[in-house]
């Protein structure tokens, strides 16, 4: 069994109705789908959804644990592309990339990820033209909102946009 996040609510992927996130389209498009990730306040019933019950845990997130108003940093790691146009035998090029941000009281970040797709078109052969497509993306840039909230439910967002 296993669970996968997508926004305030956990999916176990065994349900027979699970289906996987898309980003499609693109944002200009009228039938756009976006992706978005929710860093949420901590909740009990939460952690027991996941779980399966019966587990307890310390509210590290409530404010009156703590002298602060910083909690800590949340950490989104994902794959990014870059095209090496000398390395004839591998164009695209992946690593993984962060981003990070402070999860602080009264404060909710939104990461809007800006990603572009790519279509990577070779010519190989040397008797007979062989094209080879290969499709990608590119991180263009990340647009960064900081808002100010009372009594954080959400800390941070992180949406996915199709820039096409």
């Amino acid at each position: 069994m296993g669970f996968f996040f997508r926004g305030l609510w956990y999916y176990d992927t065994s349900e027979p109705k699970f289906r996987w996130p898309e980003v499609t389209h693109g944002i200009y498009h009228k039938d756009y789908k976006i992706y978005s990730i929710t860093v949420e306040k901590y909740k009990e019933e939460t952690l027991n959804e996941i779980s399966g019950g019966g587990q307890q845990c310390r509210n590290f997130f409530d404010s009156n644990n703590l002298n602060t108003s910083f909690y800590g940093i949340a950490y989104f790691y994902f794959v990014d592309h870059y095209i090496d146009v000398l390395n004839y035998m591998n164009l695209n090029i992946k690593f993984i990339y962060l981003i990070e941000g402070a999860l602080v009281l009264n404060s909710c970040i939104s990461n809007n990820l800006n990603i572009h797709p790519t279509l990577l078109k070779t010519h190989n052969g040397l008797i007979f033209d062989n094209i080879e497509e290969k499709n990608g993306y590119l991180f263009d840039r990340n647009d960064v909102v900081t808002s100010k909230v009372e009594n954080n439910e959400y800390y941070a967002t992180y949406t996915i946009l199709l820039k096409i």
